[in-house]
């Protein structure tokens, strides 16, 4: 600790002599800009290449620019600055000294590109910052004296030759030697008054505070001090343990939004999102009342205790206070007792310990369910969370619904759209129904993804599609079809890709559509694909539509019986149906009802 004192003391010392330093060159390179464009405006003519003349042809006039510009230097660094003024043709690189203070003679110098001086062309300063550890050495600026009418450059340098810390230390050896001996001795006793202090419980909260970055969630920082370390130490504690409970919370909150987002059913999302929360609070007793027109019914329970799920609670029987419960409630375990008869008794006994928090969940003003949990202790920071917990378990409960709402939709309408078709003629009524049914069998005997069995699905339903611009005269026809009836019929699976081409969405179901008339051997219609090119979800279609209508009567024949189908499917294996899914297939008829 003392040498540290000591070594803050000197860096202290060392820096405010960089600073200084660095200070005084700024002032004088400030200074002279300054001073060049107040004083030299007394000497400067307009003429072309007014300094080239100056120094060279009119010495009279260059030794008062010389006087003038020795007045603008500070006079107690007239030991340490150099000035020199440079000049070049603008189509050579070689410049030459013009004037220089301390006069030391005229010489040509040479330059590469790079320099300097050449980057001083096209501004009108140049002064780049270098760092200065403290070392002797130089610092150059320079200003560009170029006007537009010159026909040669002019850039003036100024140099100040910096003295070191070493030289300093040099000259003012009495003075450096006390101040040393004053930091020294002022260090060592601050340092025997705050080492022993300070520096072990610093020490031990650094080391708690690394392990808590490292992922040691456990990690207490709770001090009985006093001084600013404890209160140091108690926040650390208290900012430590929100921080864990908030990212526990959002951990929870994420896994409530994937929960909402998959394909799970509404009940196993609702006991979902309980066990999620109750493992948040060490797997404290969970339980959600949902409102219903009869009135509450429990819908949830963790631990998982299936005797009580369906439990209804009356809505005559619903305590006031909580039919109207717009903010959470903390129940006693003796409050809940004064609830006899009512909402005591339809929560579980694995509740009826010491407190229960009762969160409402609320939709457009109207109650939607009550999330009960028992806690041991509740604070301010658990009701926060609970609440935000249960706000995220109502988006959860609506965006299900509505989504189970809008999935109804979608299938009446197709339902609807199928049988509107199939009605068309009374030989297909309920053909598309069947035809999803069998290639959702097939599909899933094939360990199909849940998205190619939406796909397969909703493509079979809307196979047909297309048939509805088909008079029901060609299509309830008898006899033998005409090419130009029979080129009517094979336009369906086209125009059903027409229908649907605009629906978002529907990008891979029109390939189900359009091409479940296609054939293994590259014969089919309408665009002659064939073997894989074909997809996948057409090729099922192809075999269940094929199956069901051979399986049914048609106006111009009886229907199959199962083995005849099956031979058909069989006779044309390769030509019309993909072999293996073909194989499949009559494995599936073997041992399935279809």
């Amino acid at each position: 600790m003392v040498f540290l004192f000591v070594l803050f003391g000197i860096l202290v010392s060392y820096v405010s002599f960089l600073t200084g330093v660095a200070i005084h060159t700024y002032e004088i390179y400030r200074d002279f800009r300054t001073g060049y464009r107040n004083d030299m405006k007394k000497v400067i003519e307009d003429d072309p290449d007014f300094f080239y003349k100056a120094f060279v042809n009119e010495t009279a006039v260059g030794n008062e620019i010389k006087r003038i510009l020795k007045t603008i230097l500070p006079i107690e660094e007239n030991d340490n600055l150099r000035l020199t003024l440079y000049t070049r043709e603008k189509d050579e690189q070689i410049w030459r000294q013009l004037m220089n203070l301390p006069e030391t003679g005229f010489q040509i110098v040479k330059v590469p590109p790079s320099n300097n001086l050449n980057k001083t062309i096209g501004r009108t300063h140049l002064f780049n910052p270098q760092m200065y550890l403290g070392g002797e050495r130089s610092r150059a600026f320079f200003l560009n004296l170029t006007r537009n009418y010159d026909s040669r450059y002019y850039v003036i340098e100024v140099e100040l030759i910096r003295n070191g810390l070493k030289s300093m230390l040099n000259n003012r050896k009495e003075s450096i030697y006390s101040s040393t001996i004053v930091i020294v001795v002022f260090s060592v006793l601050l340092g025997s008054l705050f080492s022993k202090s300070i520096t072990k419980p610093l020490h031990n909260l650094s080391g708690k505070a690394l392990a808590f970055a490292d992922g040691n969630m456990n990690i207490l920082f709770s001090t009985h001090r006093l001084d600013d370390i404890g209160v140091l130490s108690r926040s650390i504690d208290k900012m430590s343990r929100n921080l864990k409970h908030r990212l526990l919370t959002m951990q929870t909150m994420n896994s409530i939004d994937r929960a909402v987002l998959s394909s799970v059913s509404r009940d196993d999302l609702i006991m979902m999102v309980a066990d999620l929360i109750s493992l948040q609070y060490g797997h404290s007793p969970v339980c959600l009342f949902e409102t219903r027109e009869e009135g509450l019914v429990m819908s949830a329970m963790v631990p998982d205790a299936p005797q009580h799920l369906g439990r209804l609670l009356i809505l005559s029987e619903v305590p006031w206070e909580m039919k109207d419960l717009s903010s959470s409630m903390i129940l006693s375990r003796e409050e809940m007792d004064e609830y006899k008869g009512s909402f005591s008794s339809a929560l579980p006994d694995e509740l009826k310990r010491e407190k229960v928090v009762v969160i409402p969940i609320r939709q457009n003003e109207q109650l939607m369910a009550l999330f009960c949990i028992n806690l041991d202790e509740v604070g301010i920071e658990d009701i926060e969370t609970l609440e935000m917990l249960s706000d995220q378990l109502g988006v959860a409960l609506r965006s299900k619904k509505e989504m189970d709402q809008r999935e109804e939709l979608y299938h009446g309408t197709l339902i609807a759209l199928t049988r509107s078709v199939d009605a068309k003629s009374r030989w297909t009524a309920g053909h598309s129904e069947r035809v999803a049914r069998i290639s959702l069998t097939l599909a899933g005997r094939l360990n199909l993804k849940e998205e190619d069995m939406s796909i397969i699905r909703i493509g079979s339903l809307l196979h047909d599609i297309g048939k509805l611009g088909i008079p029901e005269s060609i299509l309830d026809k008898p006899g033998k079809l005409t090419d130009e009836e029979y080129d009517l019929i094979k336009s369906h699976p086209a125009k059903g890709d027409t229908i649907i081409k605009d629906i978002p969405g529907m990008e891979k179901i029109r390939l189900a559509v359009r091409h479940h008339h296609e054939r293994w051997d590259g014969r089919g219609y309408p665009d002659g694909l064939k073997g894989d090119q074909i997809p996948l979800s057409a090729r099922i279609l192809t075999l269940a539509d094929i199956y069901d209508a051979l399986t049914e009567d048609r106006p111009y024949r009886t229907a199959f019986t199962r083995e005849e189908a099956t031979q058909f499917l069989l006779d044309n294996r390769g030509s019309i149906f993909d072999p293996e899914l073909l194989d499949a297939f009559v494995e599936l008829l073997s041992s399935t009802p279809l």
